[in-house]
């Protein structure tokens, strides 16, 4: 069940970095870090952090938004937000 919970979280989170950061349908999104991309400028980060709370359900902290600097980063700030 659990697994279950994280495949469909990682699925959900996936079409956002896709959708937010216009990547390629063969780019893994796992891979994409928030320094080093151009993709992910200041309006990019903003719009993922949009995405992410009216995805989940929540609203992140000035230093969530902060520490969101990956897509690894995203799933542990939802891990901590959803039980």
């Amino acid at each position: 069940m659990v697994e279950t919970i994280h495949v469909d979280i990682d699925a959900r989170l996936a079409a956002i970095f896709r959708e937010v950061l216009d990547l390629p349908p063969r780019e893994d999104p796992r891979t994409i870090r928030r320094l080093g991309d151009e993709r992910w400028d200041s309006v990019a980060h903003v719009s993922l952090v949009a995405a992410l709370e009216s995805e989940f359900g929540f609203v992140l902290s000035i230093t969530d938004f902060d520490e969101l600097s990956s897509f690894e980063s995203a799933r542990m700030l939802i891990s901590e937000k959803i039980p």
